[in-house]
């Protein structure tokens, strides 16, 4: 569980870190939000508790939980990939055979410099 928690920090952390990068397009007092997807209920509390505990630690940065189901996530995340409005944060699972089937579907068969 502790590690489950960890991982879920160290994500939210790194999409605060990729905002506090981008150009200077909000001052130091406005507010930002944060959009973090997953798909798994069962960790709606633990991620919600380190999501309360940055924002406490972050009062001009809110993050907004998104659960999908898991049956409806990755099209969830494509069709927002495709139209530019991804979430800020997302939970993401390697799944390497789906993901091989679809970039050979689409023309791609190795790794330009990398293993074949």
């Amino acid at each position: 569980m502790k590690k489950k928690l960890n991982n879920v920090m160290c994500k939210v952390l790194a999409g605060a870190m990729a905002v506090s990068m981008m150009p200077a397009v909000a001052m130091a007092d406005d507010e930002v939000t944060l959009t973090y997807c997953t798909w798994n209920e069962n960790q709606r509390d633990s991620i919600q508790a380190t999501i309360d505990g940055f924002e406490a630690e972050n009062p001009n940065i809110k993050v907004e939980l998104q659960i999908t189901p898991w049956g409806e996530y990755w099209t969830k995340l494509e069709a927002a990939a495709t139209s530019g409005n991804m979430p800020d944060i997302v939970t993401n699972a390697y799944k390497p055979d789906r993901a091989l089937r679809k970039r050979r579907s689409n023309g791609f068969h190795g790794r330009p410099g990398g293993l074949r």
